[in-house]
């Protein structure tokens, strides 16, 4: 490899983790504000009417930019992709409302370990010994932030709340490994569109049985903003992912634990402590370690 070509890859990774950090900020304040709606109004109705807001302003983005038609390659993608989206989407915010928010974003940090070796299995791609370690890291972060706190309630909701969150986590190993096929073929605005159109249509069908139109206005307000929130986060995602492989990224995801814990405190008054401060300077360290080196100079040295 060249300087030249090397600068441009070292560039590439470093504009990647920078476009998934801020799309993974957007991605917790998402969650935080769906909790919120959804101990409203209810999961699905919350999920379903973000997804329908979401096809419509990422439609005006989409055709506004005229991309030229869609791959059937890229349809096939963006159609499991809403798939496994709506099952991990219900599962996760059907859990997250019976515990707290940092335990139920803490419980998914299984999931980059998962997609790590899929990444390997599915992408072909080279995983190495920093990623892992860095993966690892993080996860230890997660828990030491959590393990004061964390615990599988003895009444039935509890325990189902806390199932749902684990299968969510499962399939967003999945969820991580499409991203990056679907951003290898596919553009961020075309993602987005056809992200929210797909699971509007696999929702589509329960909405007889469990939509209810919300009576209070600024419900709808909320949902406008994580409408946003959501489109924003794709758009981010996709672009870092079209820059780095998985392996580079997937650490990235622990952050998303650290924005958890401000958002349960500023909204919903859970509690920070000392093992908060440990555990996110684990999280932080492990971005760190297992980034590409040239992300920050020093990093070289660990």
């Amino acid at each position: 490899m060249t300087s030249e070509n090397h600068i441009s890859s070292s560039e590439m990774s470093r504009t990647a983790i920078q476009l998934a950090i801020v799309g993974i900020f957007l991605f917790a304040a998402l969650d935080a504000v769906m909790k919120g709606l959804s101990l409203e109004v209810g999961v699905f109705t919350t999920l379903f009417l973000r997804v329908l807001i979401g096809t419509f302003l990422s439609a005006v983005i989409y055709f506004f930019k005229c991309e030229g038609k869609p791959t059937i390659k890229s349809i096939k993608l963006h159609a499991l992709r809403a798939i496994v989206s709506a099952f991990i989407a219900l599962m996760f915010f059907w859990g997250l409302v019976r515990v707290p928010l940092a335990q139920g974003i803490g419980l998914t940090f299984i999931a980059p370990l998962i997609a790590l070796y899929l990444a390997a299995v599915l992408l072909k791609e080279n995983i190495t010994g920093r990623a892992v370690k860095g993966s690892i890291i993080g996860l230890v972060g997660v828990f030491v932030v959590i393990g004061g706190k964390f615990h599988i309630g003895t009444d039935l909701e509890s325990i189902l709340g806390t199932g749902a969150i684990l299968l969510a986590a499962a399939g967003y190993a999945y969820y991580l490994i499409i991203q990056r096929m679907q951003a290898l073929v596919a553009s961020p605005f075309e993602v987005a569109f056809f992200q929210n159109f797909f699971v509007a249509i696999v929702l589509l069908p329960a909405v007889p049985r469990f939509f209810a139109m919300p009576k209070d206005p600024d419900v709808l307000g909320g949902l406008f903003i994580a409408a946003v929130l959501a489109i924003g986060s794709v758009l981010l995602m996709t672009a870092a992912y079209r820059r780095a492989e998985t392996q580079k990224l997937i650490v990235i995801e622990y952050t998303a634990f650290v924005w958890a814990v401000l958002f349960g405190w500023l909204f919903f008054s859970e509690a920070v402590s000392l093992a908060t401060f440990i555990g996110t300077g684990c999280i932080i360290f492990g971005c760190v370690f297992s980034s590409d080196r040239a992300f920050l100079p020093w990093s070289r040295k660990l």
